[in-house]
């Protein structure tokens, strides 16, 4: 779990909910001791659907927040492990909340998708992208995120599986609004 999935956790517990974390590790200092206490921990990975399907029956799952990824860098130096944990991981958490009937995944991709972002979308004025604006993809993270898309929005048509795609964009908090807006996926 990274800084952003922290805040997530912490907008989610002051909104009530009770989150169960999935992930390889657990970094306990990226959060408070209230929300410590108030979440539940299961080791495991994206790659793993077994577990997926148990850690989801198990808790009774009914809302998925996936944000597992391997960062820029890391991708692009390494392709393979990037496209199997953020492409094959991704595609194993839809069939997961397949399987176990969970109501929504919000999926976290991100701005990458869209390539080299023309102006007016950026510096000076940064005005807000249309979502429906050309795709370009450039590097292995990009095409990853862009690919969890497009399976996302496949499980919502083919199996009425409830997605929300958030795109990670800047904001002046970029944390806050993420997590805001997260937390408003949920109950949607």
């Amino acid at each position: 779990m990274g800084v952003l999935g922290s805040m997530v956790v912490e907008e989610l517990r002051d909104e009530g909910i009770e989150p169960v974390l999935y992930a390889r590790h657990f970094d306990e200092s990226l959060m408070t001791s209230e929300s410590l206490a108030a979440i539940r921990y299961a080791r495991g990975d994206v790659l793993d659907l077994p577990n997926l399907v148990h850690v989801m029956q198990r808790y009774g799952t009914t809302h998925v927040v996936h944000m597992a990824a391997v960062l820029r860098s890391q991708a692009q130096e390494n392709p393979y492990l990037g496209f199997k944990i953020n492409a094959e991981g991704t595609v194993n958490v839809l069939e997961a909340a397949r399987i176990t009937n969970v109501a929504r995944v919000v999926y976290t991709s991100s701005k990458s998708v869209y390539g080299a972002i023309p102006p007016p979308y950026c510096h000076p004025t940064y005005e807000p992208l249309p979502e429906e604006g050309p795709k370009n993809p450039v590097r292995v993270y990009d095409v990853t995120k862009l690919a969890g898309e497009h399976m996302a929005l496949n499980y919502s048509r083919d199996f009425d599986l409830g997605v929300s795609p958030q795109l990670m964009v800047p904001a002046s908090s970029p944390a806050m609004a993420l997590s805001r807006g997260i937390a408003k996926s949920l109950r949607m």
